[in-house]
């Protein structure tokens, strides 16, 4: 007999458990997100009010940003400097806790992490174009 799988929204008592499996699987890979605060929304799959999984949909802030590679480097530099500034502060304002910035060039990545206190991720990012 197969179990019925059911999908809701998280509530505050679900918290203790969803602990529980994250202290089990993933305390090393991530902290425990706060899915009740920050989040567009958090849900959970259950059977038999066992919890199957968990999940939460948050918003990220992120940085695009285009460069001309003719200037000098100083003029770059200096532009990455105010670019960074006004982006921090923006995504600040809009409750934001980190800034994003998705990199294919490894020597700009690391020019990011040097000059621009940059950190990389846990894992490796993709994404899902709706």
């Amino acid at each position: 007999m197969e179990r019925e799988l059911k999908i809701r929204a998280i509530k505050p008592e679900d918290i203790e458990h969803l602990k529980v499996i994250w202290n089990e699987y993933f305390r090393e890979e991530f902290t425990f997100p706060d899915f009740i605060n920050g989040y567009y929304c958090a849900f959970l799959v259950e059977s038999n009010s066992s919890i199957i999984a968990a999940a939460g949909v948050r918003p990220i802030a992120e940085v695009v940003l285009i460069t001309n590679k003719k200037e000098n480097t100083r003029n770059k530099r200096e532009a990455l400097v105010k670019i960074m500034q006004a982006s921090m502060f923006t995504a600040s304002r809009f409750g934001h806790d980190s800034l994003h910035a998705f990199i294919q060039d490894e020597g700009w990545q690391q020019h990011l992490i040097n000059r621009a206190n940059f950190k990389p991720t846990k894992g490796r990012s993709i994404f899902l174009e709706l």
